[in-house]
């Protein structure tokens, strides 16, 4: 077992997301058991398989992170972590976890692997997670967004499907 106590806090926000992205790598590849302390929800979200939230040593809420999604979670828990929370918690998944039909031009759903993107925007990283899809669709001011599937094919991610996803996860 690992202990490790707010090891990325000092870090700045660049350095911080690259080290927590490989941090969660190499602890996937060893397969080790890491007991982490933080305060910062979103990195909770990203390293964590079960989150534990305490309030004057107490344990307060613990679950996986979608858990917390759910209904009745207790209202400090709901205070620590934010009204923003499950959309913070998209930050866990990318485009491909939604397993998504996707749709041609022309309004007919096809196989993933033959779609073509619908506009001129720029189509977004097969790793780009949820979090920066939402952005994307903000940004762009779309329905939709295309987000490359592998070997040259897209998929459209949209609202819709990230709402059904959050769902989904919290059961």
């Amino acid at each position: 077992i690992l202990l490790m106590d707010e090891p990325f806090s000092a870090l700045d926000p660049l350095i911080r997301d690259t080290l927590q992205l490989a941090f969660s790598s190499i602890q996937r590849e060893l397969k080790k058991t890491v007991l982490f302390v933080t305060h910062d929800v979103e990195e909770a979200i990203l390293l964590g398989d079960r989150i534990l939230v305490m309030n004057i040593g107490r344990i307060e809420g613990a679950g996986t992170p979608e858990s917390f999604v759910r209904p009745g979670v207790p209202a400090f828990v709901r205070r620590f972590l934010g009204d923003e929370y499950p959309l913070r918690i998209l930050r866990r998944y990318v485009a491909s976890d939604l397993d998504l039909p996707a749709t041609l031009p022309d309004g007919k759903e096809a196989k993933m692997d033959r779609v073509a993107s619908p506009h001129s925007f720029a189509v977004l990283s097969p790793d780009a997670n949820l979090k920066e899809v939402l952005a994307e669709l903000l940004r762009q001011e779309s329905d939709r967004v295309a987000v490359d599937a592998g070997g040259g094919k897209q998929v459209l991610v949209g609202y819709g499907d990230m709402a059904r996803l959050l769902r989904e996860v919290a059961g």
